[in-house]
């Protein structure tokens, strides 16, 4: 689950800025797996919910094992990676240049 990794790279990064992200994470873990496709379909979710889980890596890992393809997996996957890359690089950098990499 490379997306997903991207994912926690995007919450490092923002945990080195706000230091304290534990109950957006939690969140954003609920959101992930309930609308994962898993326990509600994705047809029955409402426009707005459908068109943000365009991007929910679990969803289409869901999509995989269900008989869809690959490609919209290693999309989103390399969305996720791409963003958390790059969040993590600007929030370390953040850190450090302003001193704040060792505080908690």
């Amino acid at each position: 689950m490379v997306g997903v990794w991207g994912l926690g790279l995007t919450l490092l990064a923002a945990s080195l800025r706000y230091k304290q992200v534990g109950s957006f994470t939690e969140m954003l873990t609920f959101y992930l797996l309930l609308f994962s496709g898993f326990f509600v379909p994705g047809e029955k979710l409402p426009l707005t919910l459908r068109a943000v889980n365009l991007l929910n890596p679990l969803e289409k890992a869901v999509g995989v094992f269900s008989g869809g393809g690959f490609g919209p997996l290693g999309l989103a996957s390399a969305f996720w990676v791409l963003v958390g890359g790059v969040a993590f690089a600007l929030g370390y950098r953040w850190a450090r240049q302003s001193g704040r990499l060792l505080d908690y």
